[in-house]
């Protein structure tokens, strides 16, 4: 009723029941109900029995006249009904369409996109998306640009979320392109920090370039905030797409605190959350758990905030994985499979942190299957990190079954970057490569050359930030020198590695080196303090087992696993003989 007497000089009670009257003979139209707007008003609604009578009606107006009633149907709307653009934002882009009222009508379909991706419907999204951009066209000069741009930033994040990382990174590209031709440096800058996104999955080498392109733009602006924006994404994206180099962990660091002291409130979340991932590498879990939480774990609306919940739930993960967490982990992977149809594309990144925790807890071919089920459904740029994480999977396999030669052979095929191609932390799992071609090295009697892979293991992560790394690698070294029978050097080495776990909260590693400790002291003749680096291995492998339900079968997995019921089943050889 409302849109018919926007357009009638006739009182809305006439029209009401002439309406009504047409309805009870059963003529064109039909009473549809009555419909409560958002500003209280209650309007009757009508609808024509069939199409074609709206359809002939339509174009018996002249286009001017067309034009004029979908103008003023649209401010009336706009109008009575304000706020109201979430419920009815695709009627209002359809009116100010027709009434060429360009920018208006895009700036409802954008919002129209929004809910669409709201609800899920990421595909529906790009399409009111795609109608957007053919309306730019018809947008005076001035704004033509920033709407293209912002448009195509949109379409590159529902692409993202679907999973549709090679379109997702063209929709930037173009963004980029069309902000550079139009002289709009802060849109160019911020088009080239979101190609990161999928380009760290395609190639990561070509989005760290797009990265120094923004910081490069970024220069010529007069605004700082960008300015460390750009600095952070691009110092952060490179420890943990290339490799890890102190200056660019301080580069981030710094630009973070950049921001801070300019009170900057911002800030792309993805930035975060990548800032996040490198407080982990440093050891700072609580801080990385706490800015993931806020950057997006609990949330989880559209766009670019979906990339930013489960680019938060990667650096949650990867905390509580250095953390020993491990239950956790496997309790967000697992809802992350239970998302409906449309959602799961997403979900395939946390895929790759439940290899991860079932390589930790010793189980090799849940590892092995996870892996696999990501290079089958996947397409094939994203298969580096899967056939890595497979590929070291199947060494350790080998290992467990003393076929040495096929273990160190699965490990150096990680360990060469002309096989393996780079992914995000990649260089974390070549240096796991190295850790284990020196671990089967010993188990084969090689000492020589278990030596040799331990220092290049050893340089290799003590060139790192990261505390469990360099706490395995100077266990490492203890084992070796134990092997050597260099027992003051390995009495040298525990004590590193000791002071590394003891200062941070690393359950993985910590248990492994209070092993060997109990190892080399009982070894020393020193019982009384072997037992108690046993005990301390012991609480450290409870608290893992114990972030598992009970009844998971991982739990009983972990607790099965030789290194692990060695020092439990010391315990209870222990009390067994005080019995």
């Amino acid at each position: 009723m409302w849109a018919i007497t926007t357009a009638a000089e006739i009182a809305p009670g006439v029209i009401e029941d002439t309406c009504e009257s047409l309805a009870s003979r059963l003529q064109f139209i039909k009473t549809a109900g009555v419909h409560e707007l958002s500003n209280g008003q209650i309007s009757a609604h009508y609808a024509f029995r069939h199409s074609l009578y709206r359809e002939v009606l339509y174009r018996r107006l002249s286009e001017g006249t067309r034009a004029k009633l979908h103008m003023e149907l649209a401010q009336r709307l706009e109008a009575f009904c304000n706020p109201c653009e979430q419920e009815l934002a695709a009627e209002l882009a359809l009116h100010f369409e027709g009434g060429h009222e360009y920018e208006q009508a895009i700036h409802y379909l954008i919002i129209a996109a929004n809910n669409a991706a709201g609800r899920l419907a990421y595909r529906d999204s790009i399409d009111i998306l795609r109608h957007s951009l053919e309306l730019v066209a018809k947008v005076g000069l001035p704004r033509r640009a920033e709407l293209e741009v912002q448009i195509l930033e949109l379409i590159g994040n529902a692409h993202f979320v679907l999973g549709a990382l090679t379109e997702s990174a063209q929709a930037y590209r173009d963004a980029a392109l069309r902000a550079e031709r139009s002289d709009l440096k802060a849109a160019r800058v911020k088009a080239l920090i979101c190609a990161m996104y999928p380009l760290g999955f395609i190639d990561p080498d070509q989005g760290l370039g797009a990265l120094d392109q923004a910081v490069q733009t970024s220069m010529l602006i007069d605004d700082p905030i960008l300015l460390a924006r750009a600095q952070m994404g691009a110092a952060g994206s490179r420890l943990v797409f290339d490799s890890w180099r102190d200056h660019d962990a301080k580069l981030c660091t710094s630009a973070h605190e950049m921001l801070c002291g300019l009170g900057d409130s911002e800030t792309d979340h993805f930035q975060q959350i990548v800032y996040a991932h490198v407080l982990t590498l440093q050891g700072n879990y609580r801080e990385a758990l706490e800015i993931c939480e806020s950057g997006g774990v609990s949330r989880m609306n559209h766009g670019i905030s979906q990339i930013a919940h489960f680019g938060a739930l990667s650096g949650k993960t990867l905390a509580l994985l250095r953390m020993g967490h491990l239950g956790e982990v496997l309790r967000i992977t697992q809802a992350g499979r239970e998302l409906v149809d449309e959602n799961r594309a997403r979900s395939w990144a946390l895929d790759f942190r439940e290899a991860w925790l079932r390589m930790m807890a010793f189980d090799f071919e849940g590892a092995r299957r996870i892996c696999e089920a990501i290079c089958e459904q996947r397409p094939e740029y994203l298969a580096g990190q899967p056939e890595t994480i497979s590929r070291i999977a199947a060494g350790l396999i080998a290992l467990d079954r003393q076929e040495y030669d096929d273990a160190i052979e699965n490990f150096r095929r990680v360990s060469h970057l002309e096989i393996t191609t780079k992914f995000f932390l990649h260089w974390v799992w070549r240096m796991m490569a190295q850790l284990e071609s020196s671990n089967a090295l010993l188990l084969s009697g090689d000492i020589a050359h278990a030596g040799m892979a331990a220092r290049e293991f050893f340089d290799s992560a003590l060139s790192t930030a990261d505390p469990h790394l360099q706490a395995l690698a100077w266990e490492l070294k203890t084992r070796v020198a134990m092997a050597e029978n260099e027992l003051k050097s390995a009495q040298e080495y525990i004590e590193r590695s000791l002071a590394i776990v003891d200062k941070f909260e690393i359950l993985i590693a910590a248990w492994q080196v209070h092993a060997t400790a109990w190892q080399l002291r009982a070894h020393a003749g020193e019982l009384e303090t072997a037992e108690v680096h046993r005990e301390r291995a012991e609480s450290c492998i409870l608290k893992i087992a114990d972030s598992f339900a009970p009844e998971e079968p991982l739990r009983a997995t972990f607790l099965a696993a030789v290194p692990v019921r060695r020092i439990l089943h010391d315990r209870a050889a222990n009390r067994q003989s005080v019995g």
